[in-house]
């Protein structure tokens, strides 16, 4: 009898389970680790505040414990694209519908959708993301890992600088643990940040060899070839929103 009961139970409540999990509409990589367990980079639908699905890359093996949502990411040689020129205030998708590494930049609706989210706790930027290559990052230089509670200027676009907390910023090996970063986005100025710029409580990063002005990470109106994003032609930069997820064993 025992027996029985338990089996009625299951027969009961695994169809509701299944039932609630198809339901479930991830609208971040992170939900989508969560969710599905899924644990291979790679392209995945998530959906938008509406409901309605869409395509992105997800990133879950190049930093333990994350997974990132890209959402935007060009080569250096189109870095006069006004859609990789402009901050992430203005909405300008590129290649929406046809995610790439050339060239990909998501919506202003579908970048708060993900940047609203209770899963989205930290930003990232990246230089050369390689989906071919082992977890997608050779390793963390240049590099740069931003909470979102201590930088909440991601749609900035205002002329003065703002001065970030970072958790983790490497430029050409040189690196900072939990320093302050000037960040600017205005006009035709993608954010990024100034290995020069000093503004006050803002200079616990410093790169000895920085050209004048190098912009790092976007706008690249100076730039160093010795920077993975600016190297040449074909580097790239890649943006992403992400945050922490529990490791399973």
């Amino acid at each position: 009898m025992a027996k029985f009961m338990f089996l009625l139970m299951m027969a009961i409540l695994l169809p509701m389970v299944y039932s609630s999990a198809l339901k479930l509409k991830p609208k971040t990589c992170t939900e989508v680790r969560e969710y599905y367990q899924a644990k291979v980079n790679g392209f995945y639908s998530i959906y938008d505040r509406t409901g309605y699905p869409y395509a992105t890359y997800c990133d879950f093996e190049s930093d333990p414990g994350f997974a990132w949502t890209l959402v935007e990411t060009f080569i250096f040689g189109r870095r006069g694209y006004s859609q990789f020129r402009l901050p992430f205030y203005y909405n300008r998708p590129y290649s929406e519908c046809r995610p790439n590494w050339l060239g990909f930049r998501l919506s202003k609706v579908k970048m708060l959708s993900i940047y609203n989210a209770k899963s989205t706790t930290h930003i990232r930027a990246t230089c050369n993301f390689n989906p071919n290559y082992g977890t997608g990052l050779i390793d963390h230089r240049d590099y740069m890992r931003v909470p979102k509670c201590r930088f909440n200027q991601f749609f900035i676009c205002r002329s003065a600088w703002y001065c970030g907390t970072v958790d983790y910023i490497n430029v050409r090996g040189y690196s900072c643990r939990h320093c302050r970063v000037p960040f600017q986005a205005y006009g035709y100025k993608h954010l990024h940040t100034d290995l020069t710029v000093r503004i006050s409580g803002c200079q616990d990063f410093k790169v000895p060899d920085a050209r004048a002005s190098e912009d790092v990470f976007g706008y690249y109106a100076s730039y160093s070839t010795g920077f993975r994003c600016s190297h040449n032609s074909t580097s790239t930069t890649n943006w992403w929103l992400g945050g922490n997820y529990l490791i399973k064993s």
